[in-house]
């Protein structure tokens, strides 16, 4: 049975790459499109620095809430800082969150990794961090309130795991208004990605490569390397001719790929990034992007039509099972709301809490006796 056509939905996401975005604008067209649900209002969380232009992506056309928070040019190349920022981040009230909630009716949230502890109506974090084997997930898991739902596989964190937010539209791959070989590249943040990109334009003089980041490249490129600014429209539609992907390990971008028989090739965003570390790891695996090394041969990238069709099969099936789960998790909402006795606060099990209460607790103590060290240190000189 569906969740009731008068539900209504808000999203809220944290405005740092375009991830969240991709995963919240995704999730707006399934409950919109295929559920028949109302979104009544978006609330993007973000600083100055990082302000995402949204009237590209469908969600732009309900209510669009943007909150600043104080988050520091250097933070997302850090992890670990991002996440425990995000932490404290999540003990500061949200009266706003209240106000919304009141103006448009909204009877269910859902959160793709903005720092929000909890809400007076029920609250779904979405978010594929959820999978990853970290203390600092660990952390900032146990600040949350609500529902965990995993993108990606099932995991002991999560309630509900969604099997994947991309755009289920699949590109017009069947014709190319032009014949120029194109490779496009994207960078989330850092050099990583740039400096081997440019070592393998040097091999590849006959094809042009086309870099998109928002941090403009500080020193001089190949001749057949171009840089541009993120643009979600110019960028697809470039996605739809070109013949391979170069990109940092995120999730939406290498599963577009594979969805669409696009050769990829991927690298982690920074040394420091575990998250890209552990994607890096999983699609390279399952074969859906190879290694991006200096010595890439774009040639052979292309070639393994074989490794492309498995790929693109794979994803077909995750698209097949995730509105059947978004279905249930709605539907398991609404009934919640129908009993008032019930607690909307499963995030973890008992078990769950008192194990994640000891890891805190151990980083908590490694934490002051690295301080306590530091101190002497510097007490001595």
């Amino acid at each position: 049975m569906p969740p009731s056509t008068q539900q209504r939905v808000g999203l809220i996401l944290l405005g740092i790459g375009r991830g969240h975005l991709t995963q919240a604008n995704t999730m707006y067209k399934i409950l919109t499109r295929q559920l028949h649900l109302q979104v009544s209002v978006v609330v993007i969380m973000c600083s100055e620095h990082y302000l995402p232009d949204v009237n590209e992506y469908e969600l732009a056309s309900v209510p669009v809430h943007r909150v600043n928070i104080s988050l520091k040019n250097s933070l997302p190349n850090s992890v670990p800082c991002l996440i425990l920022h995000t932490a404290y981040e999540l003990l500061k009230p949200k009266p706003f969150l209240n106000q919304l909630e009141e103006r448009f009716h909204v009877d269910v949230w859902m959160n793709f990794m903005a720092p929000i502890q909890r809400t007076r109506r029920p609250l779904f974090h979405i978010t594929s961090q959820v999978a990853v084997e970290s203390i600092l997930i660990d952390i900032l898991v146990f600040f949350l309130s609500g529902t965990l739902v995993n993108i990606g596989d099932v995991t002991p964190r999560a309630q509900h795991a969604i099997s994947t937010l991309i755009d289920g539209d699949k590109l017009d791959r069947s014709h190319s208004p032009s014949r120029e070989v194109l490779v496009l590249a994207y960078a989330v943040s850092g050099t990583a990605l740039l400096n081997t990109l440019c070592s393998i334009a040097d091999k590849h003089k006959e094809i042009s490569f086309h870099y998109y980041c928002s941090e403009a490249p500080g020193g001089a490129m190949p001749a057949n390397v171009s840089w541009f600014a993120p643009s979600y429209s110019t960028f697809r539609s470039k996605l739809s001719q070109c013949t391979a992907v170069l990109c940092t390990s995120g999730n939406e971008l290498i599963q577009e790929c594979a969805l669409n028989g696009i050769p990829c090739a991927t690298l982690p965003a920074h040394p420091s990034h575990f998250e890209q570390h552990s994607n890096f790891a999983k699609y390279t695996s399952k074969g859906w992007a190879v290694e991006m090394t200096p010595d890439l041969s774009i040639r052979d990238l292309c070639g393994d039509t074989g490794r492309l069709r498995r790929a693109a099969d794979e994803m077909e099936t995750m698209l097949g099972e995730r509105n059947a789960t978004i279905r249930y998790m709605l539907r398991e909402c609404e009934t919640d709301l129908r009993n008032p006795d019930k607690q909307h606060d499963n995030m973890v099990s008992r078990y769950s809490r008192v194990r994640q209460t000891v890891k805190l607790s151990i980083l908590v103590i490694a934490i002051y006796c690295l301080m306590t060290l530091l101190v002497g240190c510097f007490g001595n000189t």
